[in-house]
Order: structure tokens, then sequence, then C-alpha cells
């Protein structure tokens, strides 16, 4: 069992921390940190050697299915600091950025006594598919899976919904692979 399973099953978890990663350098821009938390003694976090400027977030609509449509989760920043303002305007909306949600707990953060940054649940992936808000208090975009694209292939091979090897299966879910 591996330190994270042993931890999850202690009945005093302690602080969980949500870490952002908001990568913008394919559209020419920077990576940008972020969490809705800063330590019990009001200090900045640091988690992997990255410092993440705190600011009130909300993420909303993250589930793993494999029924139905995929989720189209939101993403909700505070604009009161206007962190982000500049950026989102003179970056296209920031559309097509990437963004990456940590989960971890507070003492496997750095400069902490458990600190390891392996020490993490699954991250989330996805891609800043549009804003659909921004005003003086807040910036909000719905995001998407990186695996969430339409008509994309895996090399050189499409997946279709509900056949396989040519063989139909309706409602099953299958796959097809040409």
């Amino acid at each position: 069992m591996s330190e994270l399973t042993e931890h999850l099953q202690n009945p005093s978890l302690g602080p969980m921390v949500e870490l952002f990663i908001l990568d913008a350098s394919a559209l020419g821009n920077t990576t940008y940190y972020f969490t809705n938390s800063t330590h019990s003694d009001g200090s900045l976090i640091k988690w992997n050697g990255s410092t993440f400027t705190p600011v009130p977030i909300k993420f909303t609509a993250m589930e793993r299915t494999i029924q139905g449509a995929p989720p189209r989760p939101t993403l909700t920043i505070a604009n009161a600091n206007k962190v982000l303002h500049s950026v989102v305007v003179n970056f296209g909306d920031l559309v097509g950025a990437q963004i990456t949600r940590y989960r971890t707990f507070e003492q496997f953060l750095d400069d902490m006594p458990a600190e390891d940054p392996t020490m993490t649940l699954a991250p989330d992936y996805l891609i800043v598919e549009q804003k659909t808000a921004h005003n003086k208090n807040v910036i909000q975009w719905s995001l998407s899976s990186v695996l969430d694209k339409e008509g994309m292939k895996l090399p050189k091979r499409q997946v279709l919904r509900d056949e396989v090897n040519g063989y139909s299966f309706p409602g099953a879910g299958l796959v097809r692979i040409r």
C-alpha cells in the first residue's frame, strides 16, 4: 500500500490543498501558479519548487465517468487584484491554454516535514475552451479534458462509438479502431 493510500485512510488527514498550473506558453505567454490556500501561518504555498499565488478560486463539475458526455468543468478566479486581467485581454481569453489541477495535503508541500511532491491525487489535465465571464469581480472559463477533442485520432486510428472491429454493439459504448 502506498504512503498516500495509507494517509487517505487516516481519520485526521490534515488540510487538502488544490494547486492550479495555468500553462499559456503555447499562446506565447508564460506559466502561472495559483492556489486558493495559504499555510495556516499565512505564508505562501510552495510545491515542487514553484510558489503559488493565493487567489480565490472556484473549480466546479469535475467528475470521472465512463457514461454519457464528458464533464465540462468551470474555473472561476477572482479578478479583484487583476492578477490575470491583462493576460486574458492580450492573449485571446487564454483559449487553448492548459490547466493542470493537483490535489495534495499541506504536509507534503515544500518546506514541510513530510515534503514530497509525488504525494498527490491523480491530476486533472484540462484545456480552456472559452471564457464565459469577465467582469471586475471574476474571470470564468469553460474547460474540457485534453482528451475531449472532436475528430481527435489516436495515431493512425479513429475511435468510433458502438463498434468494434466492424461489429456493431449498439448502446454498449465500445469503440471501433480502424
